[in-house]
This record gives C-alpha cells, sequence and structure tokens, in this order.
C-alpha cells in the first residue's frame, strides 16, 4: 500500500491544473479555481502541466516560456484577449468631447492607437478617395484613386473618376497643396507590389491633380497604377473615418451633433500580440478569442495553435507613421524590424482549425520547417497590401516541408495567395475571390527554385 501511495504523488503533481483569471493575483493566489493566479507563466513557474484560464477579458502581454502544457479555458469559459482600450462606453468611460470644426469632434487620450472601433464594427482610416468596410467596398480597387501608367515613377498625374466611385468623394483638386504635402501615399503602382510614400512639399499642382513622391525604384510598372492618399486631417470627412495624431482623436458628425459621438463604444488598438512564446517546446494553445491581438512564437517547437479565433488580429501602425511592415500572426518574424528571416530554429508548429479574419497584412507568415496548416478558415484578409512580405502574399513561408490542408480562403488583397517553400504538400483546400487589391499574381505562387518535391492537388 505505501508503494501504491508514493506512485501517485508525484503523478498527482506531473498533471497538475492551475488556474488563471484577468482578475486573479500572482502574490496572494495559489493558482486554484478560488484563488487563482493572473498570468500564465506564473502557472508554468509553479509547475503546471494543465493551465485553466477563468471566464473574462484580459489586457495582459505575456511571454510564455514553458514545455509539455497544455492552456486553454476552464469548461466552456469565454476566454476573449484583448489588444484595445477603452476610449468611451456611455456611464462607464466617459470621454471629453469638444468640438474641433464643423462635423469633426475631437479627444484627448494618453496612449498612441492606430486602429479604431465603436459599437464594435471596425473604422476607416481618414483617406482620400473614401472607402468603407460595408460589402467590401474596401477592397476593390476601381474604388481606389486611378493616374496615369505613363507616369514616371515619383510622380501622379490623378485620372480619377470621381462620378464613378461608389461613395461620394471630393476631386482631389479641391484640396489645397497644404491639404496634400506630407500625406501618406499607398501605391500600387508595382502589380504585386504595394509601396507606401511620402507627397512631397515639392512639385505640387493639386488644382491640375498632380503631386510627386519619393520614387519607388525597380518595383516600379508602368500599368495598372491604383493609390490612395492617408495621413491627413482634412481627408476625415465621413462618419466611418477617424484620425488620430499627437494624443488627439478626432471623428466625423454627419450631424454636427456631438451625441452622436458620446453615445457610442469606441475602442482603440494599443497592442499588437497578447503573446509572445519564446523558446518553448510542446504546448498547446486551445479555445480562445483574439480581439484586435494576435501571437508570435519565437525559436519554438512543436506548438498547436488550435480551435482559435483571431478577429482583427493585425493592422498597420500608418496612423502613426510607420510605414514599415505590420506585424502579423507569425513564427519568428523579426519583432525589432518586421522582416521575415530567411532560416529559423523554429519548426513542427501546427496552425489548425481556427478563425483568421479582418486583417490589414498577411494572415500568417513562418519561418522555419515542418510546420502544418490545417482545417482553418481565412476571410478578409489584407485590404491594402501595403508593404508586406516578399511579393504579395496572404501566407508566406520561408522555410520548407509545409502541409497545407484542408483550408477555406476567401476575400483577400494580395495578388498572390500562397507562397510556402521549399517541398510543400498544398491540398484540398477551397480557396477562391483573391487579389483583389492587387494584379498579375497567382493562387499558388511556386517558383522555380523551388518547384521541385512540392506537390499542389485536389484543391
Amino acid at each position: 500500500m505505501r508503494l501504491i501511495i508514493l506512485f501517485f504523488i508525484p503523478l498527482l503533481n506531473f498533471s497538475q491544473s492551475i488556474f488563471v483569471s484577468h482578475n486573479g493575483n500572482d502574490k496572494t493566489g495559489d493558482g486554484t479555481i478560488d484563488f487563482p493566479y493572473n498570468s500564465i507563466q506564473k502557472a508554468i513557474d509553479e509547475g503546471a502541466s494543465e493551465i485553466l484560464l477563468l471566464e473574462g477579458v484580459y489586457d495582459n502581454y505575456e511571454i510564455i516560456t514553458g514545455s509539455d502544457l497544455v492552456i486553454k479555458p476552464y469548461l466552456d469559459d469565454n476566454v476573449v484577449f484583448n489588444g484595445t482600450i477603452t476610449i468611451n462606453n456611455p456611464g462607464i468611460v466617459d470621454a471629453e468631447w469638444v468640438q474641433h470644426s464643423d462635423n469633426i469632434f475631437k479627444t484627448y487620450i494618453e496612449e498612441d492607437i492606430w486602429q479604431l472601433f465603436i459599437d464594435d464594427e471596425q473604422m476607416v482610416m481618414a483617406r482620400w478617395p473614401n472607402s468603407s468596410f460595408e460589402n467590401d467596398l474596401i477592397y476593390n480597387k476601381n474604388n481606389w484613386a486611378h493616374s496615369q501608367d505613363e507616369d514616371l515613377d515619383g510622380v501622379v498625374n490623378d485620372i480619377t473618376e470621381i462620378d464613378s466611385l461608389t461613395l461620394e468623394s471630393k476631386n482631389l483638386s479641391d484640396f489645397s497643396n497644404e491639404d496634400i504635402s506630407g500625406a501618406t501615399l499607398i501605391a500600387n503602382f508595382g502589380s504585386f507590389k504595394t509601396k507606401t510614400r511620402t507627397v512631397s512639399s515639392n512639385g505640387l499642382d493639386i488644382e491640375n491633380n498632380k503631386f510627386e513622391y519619393f520614387p519607388i525604384g525597380n518595383e516600379y510598372r508602368d500599368k495598372h497604377h491604383y493609390y490612395f492618399l492617408e495621413g491627413k486631417l482634412a481627408f476625415l470627412d465621413s462618419s466611418n473615418e477617424w484620425f488620430y495624431e499627437n494624443g488627439v482623436l478626432y471623428l466625423w458628425s454627419p450631424n454636427g451633433d456631438i451625441s452622436d459621438i458620446e453615445n457610442k463604444i469606441i475602442r482603440g488598438k494599443n497592442k499588437t500580440f497578447s503573446f509572445n512564446f519564446l523558446n518553448s517546446n510542446n504546448i498547446t494553445f486551445q479555445g480562445f478569442k483574439f480581439f484586435a491581438s494576435t501571437a508570435t512564437i519565437q525559436n519554438s517547437n512543436n506548438i498547436t495553435i488550435t480551435n482559435n479565433v483571431f478577429s482583427y488580429p493585425s493592422y498597420s501602425k500608418r496612423m502613426l507613421g510607420d510605414t514599415t511592415s505590420p506585424f502579423v500572426t507569425n513564427i519568428d518574424q523579426n519583432l525589432d524590424t518586421g522582416i521575415l528571416p530567411s532560416n529559423s530554429n523554429s519548426s513542427g508548429v501546427t496552425f489548425s482549425n481556427n478563425v483568421f479574419e479582418h486583417t490589414d497584412g498577411e494572415a500568417l507568415i513562418l519561418a522555419g520547417d515542418n510546420h502544418i496548416i490545417e482545417n482553418n478558415y481565412f476571410h478578409h484578409v489584407d485590404w491594402s497590401c501595403a508593404e508586406t512580405q516578399a511579393i504579395g502574399l496572404t501566407i508566406y513561408c520561408s522555410g520548407s516541408n509545409i502541409e497545407f490542408n484542408r483550408n477555406i480562403i476567401h476575400t483577400t488583397g494580395a495578388s498572390a495567395t500562397l507562397n510556402l517553400g521549399a517541398r510543400a504538400s498544398i491540398s484540398y483546400n477551397d480557396i477562391s475571390n483573391t487579389g483583389l487589391a492587387q494584379s498579375d499574381g497567382a493562387v499558388v505562387q511556386i517558383t522555380k527554385n523551388i518547384v521541385e518535391g512540392s506537390e499542389t492537388s485536389y484543391n
């Protein structure tokens, strides 16, 4: 009987379940359901092999380093990882709004934000011409501005037919030179490459629909010139738009009535990642919801990300003047530069049974080898395609031996949907309605250098 007791005690310790809550406490908690910890890493440090998260909205950012464990909600608890701050919530968080001009109201906020939601609807960064996420209009490049195909690199001669656009917009010539100078140009002037540039203060002739920008270079093409402009308060002229600069959030009220804004729930994205799985092995992470946030996996092996919903997981920081590649759900994306390396120590990561929806930036970018992407649903991915990795892609891998099977993908902006590295297996997928914001691409892009040993079948 003593031998039986001795054998059972270490078994119970090895399979120990520890509880975590968004309002738990790492100092006074003991990891039980009544006194949970606040952080996943604390539970790992206390020897958990199963970590159970209690229902709630989690605002933490955590670096997770661990091995041989499962992280999941307790029972069917609704656990959401939130990447936003609440700016206005009537009766709970009341922002102080003041009138800036006729239809524009403003409030001061303490943290930079680069994406905005009003009553859980995604807003459009103030831009010209106007666009909307409603009915997927923002994915239709026919609603972008157009310039002459024969323009020299560095010059725009606008030929936009405003009357043919779906939404009402001003003519470019309705703005002043001052309005346009310094604006951010998102230019699909390279077919499968969309670049960001700054409108120069020189060479401005807005009255005649002309402006200049720093040239794109050898990626410039003299065909299919689509573009839009952001980054100036002058473009804020629609109730679905927003603008932020130097701690001030600006919104448009169609009736010039402050109550249109005061009675809304307004949230702004202020976080890129909720989790960084760093130097980890044999972890299963399952059953969670992400809102305006996502995860990165760094130098880790045999990580399984399954049965999660990633809503609005990534977004460019163009509103903050940052025009580099956006940070997205990834394996080994460089967290300083945003660049995906050509080699990596990560391997054997599985993404299965997840939803990825509503991104600006790619759905996934992966370094390393032997990853599996299976039975996921990707939709509404990358409406701007600005400064993405490599050529314009929805999912990109720089490694080898990737299995991409039984996934659904639709409504994507990038010209090429998949480029999964050497010896990729791409089978039994349903992919449609792609390449909406670029041109000259393919659903499955396999270059001659990596085609040997690849398999594309039954899609």
